[in-house]
């Protein structure tokens, strides 16, 4: 037998696991439902029959923990066109705990009668889907913390040797336990570059480990721009004369000092120059330069840091 085609558009609808409601409160303050829909039975197992006649009985039901929350929200009922939501646990005779939730529209009848038509729908799978979402951003935040902490600890045993080592050249190249030749020398500008570069990397990591968690601190000093965008091309100047790669700095006239925090300065421009000599094929060039930027009413200035090279460039897209 084939069903009329709104019977049959319809069923679908007609098998969600929702009642239907109207609930009242007349002008002596006095309440009840005045009509629930057969599912009502379904979601709550209880007959309709005793819900329309011990609505109070339905309010018992609910879990102690959520009882608060729900009488809150009656406590507004009485507001004109006001819709009403509201989620919270039921105790079902059966003893199953069942997340309910409730939604209504107000209707102010010209008998003063105030009505509430809306639907009840179980949402328990919801619920539990939310759970162990909840669990799972808990289980990951717990393994980002433990993730982070590692890497701080891991940063901190590679970087105290690694100073050391950086330190320990440093005396070297001052020739304070003998006279170097041209080839020693070399050997430790080679080791200080390498070191610096480890440490450079170690840095990044904690950088970004600080940054997930928030704790990233800034400490603003006094940095002279000219000798701190010297220090960053020499670290370029071997690789720059293998590729025979010019390295040019343009610093405005007017510019001296800048407050600034200067390891991350240095990060910044280590990074970008880096790109730099990488991509720059032989024979070109690279130009670091410093420049002052001013608005016209004088009243804000800033300095821009700009690297230009005659690599393959960025694309504009």
């Amino acid at each position: 037998m084939t069903m009329p085609l709104e019977e049959s558009f319809f069923q679908p609808i007609f098998n969600i696991p929702v009642a239907l409601y109207r609930f009242e409160i007349a002008v002596d303050g006095t309440h009840r439902l005045q009509y629930v829909s057969a599912r009502f039975f379904e979601l709550f197992e209880i007959p309709v029959t005793t819900a329309l006649s011990d609505v109070a009985s339905l309010f018992d039901r609910i879990l102690i923990e959520d009882r608060p929350g729900f009488y809150r929200s009656r406590a507004d009922f009485t507001a004109i066109e006001q819709n009403w939501k509201w989620e919270g646990r039921w105790i079902l005779p059966s003893g199953k705990i069942e997340w309910m939730r409730a939604e209504s529209k107000q209707t102010c009848l010209s008998d003063g009668l105030i009505v509430w038509d809306g639907i009840l729908i179980n949402i328990s799978d919801r619920k539990q889907v939310e759970e162990k979402l909840y669990l799972t951003n808990q289980e990951l935040i717990a393994a980002t913390q433990r993730k982070d902490e590692f890497i701080a600890h891991i940063s901190h045993e590679v970087r105290t040797p690694l100073n050391t080592i950086l330190g320990m050249s440093d005396i070297l190249k001052e020739e304070i336990f003998g006279v170097l030749d041209k080839q020693q020398l070399e050997s430790l500008l080679t080791i200080d570059r390498s070191g610096e570069q480890l440490l450079s990397l170690i840095n990044d990591i904690l950088d970004i480990s600080n940054i997930s968690q928030g704790k990233l601190d800034l400490n603003f000093t006094n940095v002279a721009v000219l000798p701190l965008c010297n220090s960053r091309l020499a670290f370029f100047t071997q690789q720059a004369l293998d590729k025979q790669i010019q390295l040019n700095l343009q610093v405005s006239p007017e510019i001296d000092n800048i407050e600034v925090d200067e390891r991350l300065i240095h990060q910044i421009l280590t990074k970008l120059l880096s790109n730099a000599v990488k991509f720059t094929p032989t024979g070109g060039s690279v130009i670091l330069s410093v420049t002052r930027h001013e608005q016209n009413d004088d009243s804000n200035s800033w300095i821009d840091f700009a690297i230009t090279d005659t690599g393959i460039g960025i694309s504009s897209n």
